[in-house]
């Protein structure tokens, strides 16, 4: 017919409509117990260190390390799924993880403090079990098809890590500064003994 586009269009299979949609997202993490998020939160403010300069934007007082984070998958998830694999699979597979895991973690302990981008204040978590999980639940996620997520991919399992605080702009000017401040912040950690730490019970949403 007349004025009538003669171009294919695409057909799109289950795999290729979830790689589509870029608002897939799995998260899993742990929550560390409330008793030493407060403590961090409450060394955190009182840090002894230059009063006329040190300001914060937020220091959270709940600390969540991510098993899974939403980010790094969402990522993955735009990378699309192979043939046959579907964001329901994977879902289910990460919720099985769940019920797989320990309820408490009790070997975990606080690294050395580092700031991001002179404002983001954070922290590693030193855990093998936590680790570990890491690695099994990316494995499971590439079982049923997610791109990026099996295998050796799944092996190199990013730091765990906790956000401590968020810095005013104009609080580390330099790299001098920062040096400084992590130092009385890591200081502060070892005089009040925040070093080894439990998390609660491994959570996953999804949506």
């Amino acid at each position: 017919m007349p004025g009538r586009s003669r171009k294919k269009r695409r057909v799109y299979g289950p795999a290729d409509r979830e790689a589509r949609n870029n608002n897939k997202v799995i998260k899993a993490f742990r929550v560390m117990d409330p008793e030493s998020s407060m403590e961090i939160a409450a060394v955190t403010r009182g840090l002894d260190w230059d009063e006329d300069r040190l300001e914060y934007e937020k220091i959270p007082k709940v600390h969540q390390a991510f098993i899974l984070d939403p980010r790094i998958v969402n990522a993955h998830f735009k990378r699309g799924f192979e043939a046959h694999a579907s964001f329901e699979r994977a879902r289910r597979a990460a919720h099985r993880q769940v019920d797989e895991s320990e309820d408490w973690i009790q070997d975990a302990e606080i690294g050395d403090v580092y700031v991001r981008n002179r404002r983001h204040v954070l922290a590693p978590i030193i855990s093998p079990t936590m680790t570990e999980e890491t690695k099994d639940m990316k494995d499971a996620l590439g079982d049923e098809g997610i791109r990026g997520l099996r295998g050796s991919h799944a092996r190199r399992v990013g730091g765990l890590t906790i956000y401590i605080a968020q810095l005013k702009p104009h609080v580390l000017p330099n790299a001098e500064v920062e040096a400084s401040y992590v130092n009385a912040l890591d200081t502060a950690f070892a005089v009040h003994a925040i070093s080894s730490v439990t998390f609660g019970p491994l959570q996953v949403v999804d949506r």
